[in-house]
């Protein structure tokens, strides 16, 4: 399941430093990619900054209006956005 790989016929969560989003059995988990602050199984906390639509990808977007707009940490799509900011990317208001 999500945040796990196979390993010797065992299921084991991701190591921090590593993530897996995918419901399919995966022998690896991928590496943080950049803009994230720490992974570990299925989780990603972002740096501020940092936007990503949805915790089924692992593609993270930079911020075109920096750190103030997006909140980082475990937020996804609106909901990271900082006061006075809406939207995909987090424009201003």
């Amino acid at each position: 399941k999500k945040g796990e790989f196979i390993i010797d016929g065992e299921c084991r969560q991701c190591p921090p430093g590593s993530v897996s989003l995918s419901d399919d059995a995966v022998t690896s988990c991928k590496p943080c990619p950049k803009g994230a602050l720490h992974c570990v199984g299925n989780h990603m906390r972002l740096k501020k900054g940092f936007w990503r639509i949805s915790n089924d990808t692992y593609t993270l977007l930079e911020c075109p209006l920096g750190k103030e707009a997006c909140r980082g940490e475990e937020a996804i799509g609106d909901s990271s956005c900082a006061e006075g900011y809406i939207g995909p990317m987090c424009a201003v208001c």
